[in-house]
């Protein structure tokens, strides 16, 4: 769907920030090339309210389907954050056991934490093989899209909650007025909303054009968040920045408080015009780097990496991309012929080309700890592309 106006704000004030072309959805992975299978991608930014939003939306369906291949429980460094981000709200220095609701749970990494944390936790998600996988961990988790409608049965079902939460999920609904009225409609009186979203302000600074995908409908600042819940009565009671995703903002919204101060400044137009030139010189750059070495596969397959190899073009020096979760072994990066591998598989081999491709690089060390430990005899350089090109 073409948007011409702000979704959070309705002003037509706009202005383009990026204009990637033509791309694939990034998490539609298949085991074959899928024709046809591609969308506008540009983003607009907004000068009344400054959130960054996708112009043209693709139908949820498409994105959230039942083959949809991300599960959080796949990376170890998510599965000790959301462990991390349970103990911060532990209940155990209390008698109280409060009920919260998770939208966008994936396969139950955040509720599990939770449900140990003294929370009477439930979930809910729009893919069906998440939600599956996280009912087989014993988790309460309802499936669909999260909006009004769904907050109505939810209501009907398990009455009102303590605290609604939901984190990498809020940018994703384009109806944002309708998630928070679904939000308003479950919270108690004095309730909280848990909002974790990646901050526009750190891919700014980080210049992570790399998170561009047609799945991330909104990129927030802390301003834009507190204008848009501020409408609807929420004021921003606590918030601080994560290391999710190369930067998140972690936020918490209740109504009838006064709005907590705000340390970060605002970016305007001009600072969004000269991050757009800043990306064309950094696709360039990144594409001449790969095509001079001998780079021949990646590590990382997630939406970020069907961006990069895509927005640089530089498939065809790709043999294949090693990637952790089990949903995308086997399959191909959406667009191209480049086959995903496991990491058994990779790290079966008695050795790799010396240069890599660091598609995941906020996983850097990760993958280097990994790759140092399999590969103890043998030097192993890897390429991260942003903020800027490194070898490392």
């Amino acid at each position: 769907m073409k948007e011409g106006s702000c979704r959070v704000c309705g002003s037509q004030r706009l202005f383009e920030v990026l204009d990637l072309g033509l791309m694939p959805l990034a998490g539609r992975f298949s085991k074959e090339r899928l024709k046809n299978e591609l969308y506008p991608l540009v983003i607009d930014g907004c000068r009344r309210c400054g959130v960054l939003q996708v112009r043209e939306t693709v139908d949820r369906s498409l994105l959230f389907n039942p083959q949809y291949c991300y599960r959080s429980s796949t990376i170890p460094w998510l599965v000790r954050y959301f462990e991390e981000y349970a103990e911060e709200k532990s209940l155990s220095s209390t008698k109280t056991r409060k009920r919260l609701l998770e939208i966008g749970c994936n396969d139950g990494i955040f509720l599990s934490p939770l449900r140990r944390a003294g929370y009477d936790a439930v979930g809910i998600d729009a893919s069906e093989n998440v939600a599956l996988a996280a009912r087989s961990r014993g988790l309460r988790v309802h499936l669909g899209f999260f909006g009004r409608e769904k907050a109505e049965e939810l209501l009907n079902c398990h009455g009102r909650f303590d605290v609604v939460a939901c984190s990498n999920v809020f940018a994703h609904n384009p109806a944002v007025g309708d998630f928070a009225e679904g939000v308003d409609l479950l919270l108690k009186a004095g309730g909280e909303f848990w909002v974790e979203v990646h901050s526009a302000q750190a891919l700014y600074e980080g210049l992570q054009w790399d998170c561009f995908y047609h799945e991330h409908c909104f990129y927030w600042t802390i301003h834009a968040l507190c204008f848009f819940w501020e409408r609807y009565g929420y004021r921003l009671k606590s918030y601080r920045t994560t290391s999710m995703h190369g930067g998140s903002i972690r936020a918490v919204f209740s109504k009838g408080r006064k709005r907590t101060s705000i340390s970060h400044k605002r970016l305007s137009s001009d600072d969004w015009l000269e991050f757009r030139k800043r990306c064309l010189r950094s696709r360039e750059l990144i594409r001449s780097t790969i095509r001079q070495l001998p780079v021949d596969y990646a590590y990382g397959a997630a939406g970020r990496a069907v961006v990069l190899i895509h927005w640089t073009g530089v498939a065809d020096r790709l043999k294949f991309v090693v990637d952790g979760s089990p949903l995308r072994f086997g399959k191909l990066i959406p667009g191209t012929m480049v086959p995903i591998i496991s990491e058994r598989e990779f790290f079966g081999r008695k050795r790799q080309n010396g240069w890599c491709f660091v598609t995941a690089h906020n996983y850097l060390a990760d993958i280097r700890k990994k790759a140092e430990r399999h590969f103890p005899s043998q030097s192993i350089r890897f390429i991260t592309p942003l903020p800027d090109v490194r070898i490392q």
